[in-house]
């Protein structure tokens, strides 16, 4: 038996339905032949447009639509929302470890940590938008937020990025992404990270790099990585060339504090030296990626 659906949601089983007291001006009325909107006392805008009967019920319009049972279903059969992890969007099930780093997609429930954490020093994309009605502040993490969701929203195998959250020792302290163009032909990826402040300096930044390429090179067949990172940004460069990236040109970019010069760096399959880098549950996230299994 699962639970009752929460205050607000619908529950429907054997074709009988029940009203649910909601504390806002309108909802959905569920009648015999379709969907119409109620006000708070139960009036529609267009019932005799719709063939509606009295509402039976409402719900409020913000919840997810539950599973409705067929005629053969218990009665007292209640339904929860189905879930998107698994068949459904397999990334969620996606793992990666070394030592004690763990790498997973991030989720909705994960990007107020993340965002509380988002250090000033990390530089966004001057291309993206900026709102005007918000201050500078305000749009860093409104985009921090936006990207995450236009990554998932705009996936598909011919282009892709996979923003994932790193934790050590279960503790969340950054996101590490990996991306990728065309990746079916050109088997290259590119990617980009940030910790939190208070996680630097204890060699998470390389772990955190070597999980991913582990995955790309060793699960995923690329026989490229790429990177760049401004000029002045020694961290970041000396993470690449410790794990063998090379000098791959240098080349300019508008940035918030004016025009900047970018060091290119590429890593060939050659010269990547495996780590003992632990994934799972990938199997069912090949199509995703361009990867035939």
């Amino acid at each position: 038996m699962r639970a009752a659906p929460s205050h607000g949601q619908l529950a429907i089983a054997s074709g009988r339905t029940e009203r649910r007291p909601l504390p806002d001006a309108f909802g959905v009325l569920v009648g015999n032949r379709g969907l119409a909107l109620v006000d708070a006392f139960g009036r529609t805008a267009d019932r005799s447009a719709r063939g509606l009967k009295e509402p039976t019920a409402r719900l409020d319009l913000s919840i997810t639509v539950a599973e409705v049972s067929d005629a053969a279903s218990a009665p007292e059969e209640r339904y929860a929302p189905p879930r998107l992890h698994g068949m459904d969007w397999p990334l969620f099930d996606l793992r990666l470890s070394i030592g004690d780093v763990a790498l997973r997609p991030v989720t909705d429930a994960d990007l107020p940590a993340i965002d509380a954490m988002f250090p000033d020093d990390d530089e966004q994309d001057p291309r993206w938008e900026h709102f005007a009605g918000l201050s500078a502040q305000r749009n860093r993490h409104r985009l921090l937020v936006q990207r995450t969701w236009h990554h998932r929203g705009s996936w598909s195998s011919s282009s892709w990025c996979l923003d994932l959250a790193v934790e050590v020792s279960g503790e969340l302290v950054g996101l590490q992404a990996l991306e990728a163009d065309d990746f079916a032909k050109l088997r290259t990826v590119d990617s980009g990270s940030w910790l939190a402040v208070h996680a630097r300096g204890r060699g998470t930044a390389v772990a955190m790099r070597t999980a991913i390429l582990g995955l790309a090179f060793d699960h995923l067949g690329a026989v490229a990585a790429i990177s760049c990172a401004r000029v002045d940004n020694a961290p970041s460069l000396a993470v690449s060339r410790r794990l063998g990236y090379v000098e791959n040109g240098v080349s300019l970019s508008d940035s918030p504090t004016g025009v900047v010069e970018l060091q290119h760096l590429r890593l060939a399959r050659e010269s990547w030296a495996a780590h003992p880098v632990k994934v799972t549950g990938l199997d069912a996230c090949l199509a995703w990626f361009g990867v035939s299994d």
